[in-house]
């Protein structure tokens, strides 16, 4: 694989990246039964995220 060069983000596509990402862990905890259905929706709804 060859050397990648520097990448550059804007700060608000740096910001919804790491919510997304947490979001996505969100959705694995529900998988596992660790929150509930209700509890990610609250959660996807306070941040403005779509649930899938």
């Amino acid at each position: 694989m060859g050397e990648l060069k520097d990448i550059s983000f804007s700060p608000e596509a740096e910001k919804m990246a790491v919510k997304l990402a947490a979001f996505d862990i969100m959705k694995q905890l529900r998988k596992a039964g660790k929150i509930t259905e209700e509890e990610l929706r609250y959660i996807a709804e306070k941040r403005n995220l779509p649930v899938e």
